[in-house]
């Protein structure tokens, strides 16, 4: 017959119940130093994510095209860089076209956003000879 005494209670409630393991795990976890936090950080983010856990993104293809182009086309056509202006032409442009969402990863974007260059270039000039004829400012 063994002893009762000899039986470790702290022991036997870690073994038992699963919750004194995940307090014990956080209790450890907080001691660790902040180096040692930052050191774990900084390799989790080094190491190449797989494709399944990247995230992709849903973004109007029009939309980013026109912030892209806008610009180089309004110094190009010589308008006014005010922010107001920057916004009109970005708002009058963006509602001339067809919205065009896609879901796709971030290396993807640039590849769709090239399939409506003449679009874009033609809502922006449109837009950009509009704000300058009648500016708002």
């Amino acid at each position: 017959m063994s002893n009762n005494r000899s039986i470790d209670k702290d022991e036997m409630y870690r073994k038992i119940m699963p919750s004194a393991q995940i307090k014990e795990r956080t209790q450890e976890e907080n001691t660790l130093s902040e180096p040692v936090v930052e050191m774990k950080k900084i390799k989790d983010e080094t190491k190449p994510q797989p494709s399944y856990i990247k995230p992709k993104l849903l973004i109007n293809v029009s939309e980013h095209a026109v912030n892209q182009r806008r610009e180089e086309a309004m110094t190009r056509l010589k308008s006014c860089m005010c922010d107001r202006c920057i916004k009109d032409v970005i708002a009058l442009a963006v509602n001339k076209l067809a919205p065009k969402y896609i879901v796709a990863y971030e290396e993807d974007i640039e590849r769709e956003i090239s399939k409506y260059h003449g679009d874009v270039v033609t809502a922006l000039v449109n837009a950009i000879l509009i704000v300058k004829n009648h500016p708002r400012h």
